[in-house]
């Protein structure tokens, strides 16, 4: 039998692996996170961070179609939210990552809708109108998830360094975990 291959991350019950998470949340969310950690079992610190932040963008992207798709079921034809949200939604080169925590914003800052259908969203993600702690992480500020994605994958740069990879793979699964 062969020696198991070292790998820069810790062993999978020490870095975390969230079993609950798994079982109770929509698998959009988590729809990678097992690869996350299979990767990171590999000693592939390059395919974790990459997978980290397709697992990421799918927790945007999961609480911002809900938010559209709540808002539109819900919201009066002569919503003024509706009108910019749409062109949002239809503009050319699509939407960035970013600009779905905008369109949240746009449907959620205000709070829930009186016939809201998912009136528990707005209060999570902008409770009495302000981001949330897990809005922050997404576009906060220099440390948030976007701002790392859009630096690291966004504009084409790759690192040499696989230290680096190492280090943010750990670091965002920390804040997954956090989210």
């Amino acid at each position: 039998m062969s020696a198991p291959v070292p790998t820069p991350f810790p062993p999978r019950g020490e870095r975390g692996y969230d079993a609950d998470a798994v079982e109770r949340f929509p698998w959009p969310v988590i729809a990678g996170y097992d690869d996350v950690h299979r990767w990171m079992d590999a000693g592939q610190a390059v395919h974790a961070a990459w997978q980290l932040r397709d697992v990421w963008e799918s927790l945007i992207k999961f609480f911002a179609g809900l938010a559209v798709a709540d808002h539109l079921a819900s919201a009066p034809a002569d919503d003024p939210r509706t009108s910019p949200l749409l062109a949002d939604l239809l503009s050319d080169g699509g939407l960035s990552v970013g600009s779905w925590v905008t369109v949240m914003e746009r449907v959620l800052k205000a709070g829930p809708l009186p016939s809201a259908r998912l009136p528990a969203l707005a209060p999570l993600l902008y409770p009495r109108g302000k981001p949330s702690l897990l809005v922050k992480m997404f576009v906060g500020d220099e440390t948030a998830f976007v701002r790392w994605r859009n630096e690291c994958f966004g504009h084409g740069v790759f690192r040499k360094d696989h230290s680096y990879y190492i280090e943010k793979a750990t670091h965002w699964l920390g804040r997954l975990h956090d989210a």
